[in-house]
């Protein structure tokens, strides 16, 4: 078996794919960023660490449509991963705000805590708008 050096057109691909690697994965980053805080469409300026309460979810049987158990956003339909609504009235706090800017989705959620093992997704602007939360009493 001999061995046969690789083509110049071939390392000069590798080497341009090389060189735009890091701007490609600059782009891919701005696509989710970490907020400290948050102004929603309600007016309210969302910070780190505030806390507020769920009301009733909007779906079938007072399921949270827009509240989450799982560790990635999915979408609306996907009705296996939302939170029963028994935990109507729970007191969250929120741990992380994440906004995305990806082609398919765009959208703020929020990773809250509801005691110190559970973790929720939630999508705040439409659980605002199907009143799935309360408005914080305090700012």
């Amino acid at each position: 078996m001999s061995y046969k050096p690789l083509k110049s057109h071939i390392l000069k691909k590798l080497l341009i794919f090389l060189l735009f690697l890091p701007i490609f994965l600059l782009a891919q980053n701005k696509r989710v960023e970490k907020l400290k805080e948050y102004k929603a469409s309600n007016g309210i300026v969302y910070h780190k660490g505030d806390e507020f309460q769920l009301n009733t979810g909007s779906g079938n049987n007072d399921r949270f449509v827009y509240v989450r158990m799982a560790a990635i956003a999915m979408p609306a339909y996907e009705s296996t991963n939302m939170v029963p609504g028994t935990l109507a009235g729970t007191i969250v706090k929120i741990k992380k705000i994440i906004k995305y800017n990806k082609p398919h989705y765009k959208g703020v959620w929020f990773i809250v805590g509801a005691g110190k093992t559970v973790n929720f997704n939630m999508d705040i602007e439409n659980a605002i708008e199907f009143n799935e939360i309360k408005e914080p009493t305090k700012q």
